[in-house]
């Protein structure tokens, strides 16, 4: 037991001299200990859009408001409730499906990122995407680098960077200026992969997740240069199928939406996997929580750590599209949604 005011520690039976420096023969407790029980998972039901064909793509937050984002049309909606997604932001750009009427649209927005006091809202062709330094009061037009046969899949924020990635192409861009111009990355010497599902950022590191193959990219300086790595390749790459990938706890969980384990690294390059089987369409980390669930069976399932994963029953046959994380700014109370 630690005392107060005095240098060093007690032994538990007392009388013995105070010990001024551990040693690495004894055992030491801290008593009493605090011990708290795990809460239980719980799912509040939320009124989805109000209007049938808003197609949800995905959720973005900067921490307290987080924003919806359809895959077409011109607004994105938020929530001052958590009962339903009550408030629309108007944004000064379709987002439109590119059909023989309108072969020059950007069909539709497929991934956002919130950074650096900036929302930026990416479209699938990178024309007209947008970005605001506002806090959504105005919105900026702005075209990544244009693609030859691919389309722009993820985008993320981390180290004062926005990084964006291409499926279908070896081609990743970056900003350094808040979204206001974009610099084109080849990556075709450093891997063979092409079909880029999702970026994550940590410990200063980008990581991006290829869907059809064992490998995965690495970016340690702000997505100039990548480097590739294997995730695991205990399984034939046909069926690996990775499709989401998150940071948190000091680690990147990866998940597949095939019956494989899951996938946990805490560099980005060397990969452990976890004990048991995980699938996974969709994947958020918040609040010490990794979430993947799976839309197509509606399974889903909880990790702290990406090794040992627990399903959680309450939420099964839920077919969600997609999941995001924020906090209350009234309760600060952490939210799945």
């Amino acid at each position: 037991s630690m005392q107060i005011n005095a240098v060093g520690w007690d032994h538990i039976n007392s009388g013995y001299p105070l010990v001024t420096n551990f040693d690495s023969t004894s055992v030491y407790e801290i008593a009493p200990r605090v011990e708290f029980t795990e809460p239980a998972f719980t799912q509040t039901a939320m009124t989805g859009f109000t209007e049938q064909d808003l197609e949800p793509r995905t959720i973005i937050s900067n921490g307290f408001l987080p924003i919806a984002i359809p895959l077409y049309g011109n607004k994105v909606l938020t929530t001052s409730n958590y009962d339903t997604w009550d408030t629309e932001i108007i944004l000064p750009q379709y987002g439109q499906p590119i059909d023989v009427d309108n072969p020059n649209e950007n069909n539709g927005w497929v991934d956002g990122a919130f950074g650096n006091n900036t929302w930026f809202i990416m479209s699938e062709t990178g024309e007209r995407s947008l970005y605001s330094v506002s806090d959504g009061l105005t919105w900026l037009t702005v075209d990544l680098p244009t693609l030859s046969t691919g389309k722009w899949q993820s985008v993320t924020y981390g180290n004062g960077v926005f990084v964006a990635v291409a499926n279908g192409e070896q081609t990743v861009a970056y900003s350094t200026n808040n979204c206001a111009t974009w610099t084109s990355v080849d990556v075709s010497s450093a891997t063979t992969a092409n079909d880029f599902r999702q970026i994550a950022y940590g410990k200063e590191i980008f990581v991006v997740i290829d869907g059809s193959s064992h490998k995965a990219v690495v970016s340690t300086d702000n997505g100039v240069t990548w480097t590739e790595t294997e995730i695991d390749d205990s399984v034939d790459s046909t069926v690996t199928n990775w499709r989401s990938i998150k940071y948190g706890n000091g680690r990147f969980v990866a998940v597949s939406v095939d019956a494989r384990p899951a996938a946990y690294s805490f560099d980005g390059t060397t990969w452990y996997n976890s004990t048991t089987d995980v699938n996974g369409t969709t994947l958020e980390y918040g609040q010490g929580v990794f979430i993947a669930i799976n839309n197509v069976d509606g399974i889903c399932c909880t990790s702290y750590d990406g090794l040992q994963w627990d399903v959680q029953p309450e939420i099964n046959q839920s077919n969600y599209e997609t999941i995001g994380f924020t906090f209350d700014a009234d309760s600060k109370k952490g939210w799945f949604l």
